[in-house]
C-alpha cells in the first residue's frame, strides 16, 4: 500500500494506492482511494487507511506499507502506537 499527502488549494487530498500481483495480468498498481481529509496528522490518517482497508476487505491482506515522510505522517513519537493499529 502507498499513499501521501498533496494539497490542492486549501484542499487536502489522501491518494491510496495498492500493489499486488496476478497471475493473468501480472503486477497491477491501481488507485483504491483518494480520500480528502480534514486534517494531516498521523491519527486522521492511520484512521483513513484502516477505514480504506476495510471497505475493501483487505484489512488481513497488507503486508507492507510504503509512504512519503513516514515518521512526520505517522508521527513519530506516536510510531508504536500507529503500527499497532495494524495487528
Amino acid at each position: 500500500m502507498y499513499y501521501d499527502y498533496s494539497n490542492h488549494g486549501s484542499t487536502k487530498l489522501c491518494p491510496i494506492l495498492i500493489r499486488y500481483y496476478k497471475p493473468t495480468s501480472g503486477i497491477r498498481m491501481p488507485i483504491l482511494e483518494i480520500k480528502e481529509l480534514g486534517g494531516e496528522t498521523s491519527d486522521i490518517l492511520s484512521n483513513c487507511i484502516l477505514e480504506t482497508l476495510h471497505e475493501n476487505n483487505i484489512q488481513n491482506k497488507l503486508i507492507a506499507l510504503c509512504a512519503n515522510n513516514t515518521t512526520v505522517n505517522s508521527g513519530a513519537s506516536k510510531t508504536t502506537t500507529y503500527f499497532q493499529k495494524y495487528n
